[in-house]
């Protein structure tokens, strides 16, 4: 080989091509021509011998840093895929008996499951439930949202989405990802909270849940939209006074793990949250000691 081709840049397209021939995706072979680029982009490394155990942990921490542009820290999985393009990229120099790091060395970021990031734990939840006393029609819309959130694991995204006819009875249809709906079932409480809202709405709008008008979107719906349902949230957790970030996405996990300690098992758990994937649905499980 001449010294060109023994260059990381020439390497790289090479090892392309030969996961392209593999089979694999085009989407797939163009993200591992992004990982690739900006490890090389990165470390300035130009020759295959010159990869050290060293380089690769000054890259990992860079990858673990704001973005510059976005200020984003890149997800812990997401960090993952760049290590192990990078893994697969020296496996595949080993074959061709190219001298370089040894790709078992390139270890993974250590994993955070949802249930460690997103948890909220049973006293939390009970002390949130008791947010937005009142019988005005904000109050009762806030604890309909608070209770169906914490009691059904729903998406944010699905309550700003569900209309008034979606309710009815024990039941709530839910529109899924996707084309796909499900039925959730509701508790008494929830149940006797909707229609304690629902009975001092005053508009015609065929939605849920209102911003009764205070805030009308430029096309006239007073739906309330995901930022607005975070907000409310968000304040409900600073009205009783609770320390941790409170989000929807952390009731839909206290939900799951309340589930799973119950006895729930994931295909179960999996139906009632609307998730495509176990995997996803395994991601909420929470090893608890005791």
């Amino acid at each position: 080989m001449t010294m060109k081709k023994i260059e990381l840049e020439y390497l790289k397209e090479q090892y392309l091509c030969f996961i392209e021939d593999q089979g694999k995706s085009k989407k797939t072979v163009e993200n591992y021509a992004r990982y690739l680029s900006r490890f090389l982009l990165s470390t300035q490394v130009v020759h295959p011998k010159d990869i050290t155990i060293q380089i690769v942990e000054k890259y990992r921490t860079g990858l673990n840093s704001p973005h510059s542009v976005s200020h984003k820290v890149l997800k812990n999985n997401t960090q993952n895929y760049h290590l192990t393009a990078l893994r697969r990229f020296l496996a595949f120099l080993s074959k061709q008996h190219v001298s370089s790091l040894e790709p078992e060395k390139v270890q993974l970021t250590a994993y955070t499951s949802l249930a460690q990031k997103q948890s909220m734990s049973e006293p939390d939840i009970r002390i949130l439930l008791h947010a937005s006393q009142g019988k005005d029609v904000k109050s009762l819309r806030d604890r309909a949202i608070l209770l169906l959130l914490s009691s059904t694991g729903v998406r944010v995204s699905e309550l700003c989405a569900l209309n008034v006819v979606n309710f009815s009875g024990d039941e709530l249809m839910v529109q899924g990802t996707g084309v796909k709906a499900r039925n959730v079932l509701l508790p008494s409480e929830v149940r006797d909270a909707m229609r304690a809202y629902l009975d001092v709405r005053n508009d015609t709008s065929e939605a849920l849940f209102v911003n009764n008008g205070k805030r009308v979107s430029s096309d006239g719906d007073i739906r309330l939209s995901v930022r607005q349902i975070e907000r409310i949230i968000r304040q409900c957790g600073v009205q009783v006074g609770l320390h941790c970030a409170v989000t929807p996405q952390r009731l839909r996990c206290a939900y799951a793990q309340e589930m799973f300690k119950n006895g729930a098992d994931a295909g179960s758990v999996q139906e009632l949250l609307g998730h495509q994937h176990i995997a996803t649905t395994k991601g909420y499980t929470k090893k608890t000691t005791s």
